[in-house]
């Protein structure tokens, strides 16, 4: 088992969300290219945790493969999404924004400001690289172009 706590310790926190790595079971893994997964903890809270190290070890947060773990949103986040064409990028959409992350950095690249209603998804598109769906529960979909 892998136990997170928040950036200020104390109990593990409860697992929301869950986001694995793209990962082709044909190539092996480089040292250096072990794959991450990031969770979305029921505090808002983002972790991103190295699962080869975390299912070898139960140790402290380094020997267990917890990178970091960051505060996301102010409550759950409602959805974990990578980029079809970043592998290092995901966005994280809580209540009433969504965070832009990058592996290996700590902080988001990108906060939005507040949506004026509640957000439910994201979706990153298909076919072009730095456009992002953002569902809200009026029904609106709101069209980001990063590019």
């Amino acid at each position: 088992t892998i136990d997170i706590t928040g950036e200020s310790g104390g109990s593990a926190l409860p697992v929301r969300r869950l986001l694995l790595p793209k990962v082709d079971p044909s190539e092996p893994i480089a040292e250096e290219d072990e794959p991450t997964c990031f969770f979305a903890t029921d505090a808002g809270d983002l972790a991103c945790v190295n699962i080869a190290k975390a299912a070898a070890s139960n140790s402290s947060d380094d020997e267990r493969g917890v990178l970091w773990v960051r505060k996301d949103h102010f409550r759950p986040a409602r959805c974990l999404e990578r980029s079809p064409f970043f592998d290092d990028i995901i966005v994280s959409v809580g209540d009433w924004d969504f965070n832009i992350w990058k592996e290996g950095v700590e902080t988001p690249l990108f906060t939005s400001t507040m949506a004026p209603t509640y957000l439910r998804a994201a979706k990153w598109s298909p076919t072009r690289p730095g456009l992002l769906f953002v569902a809200r529960y009026d029904g609106v979909i709101d069209v980001w172009d990063f590019s």
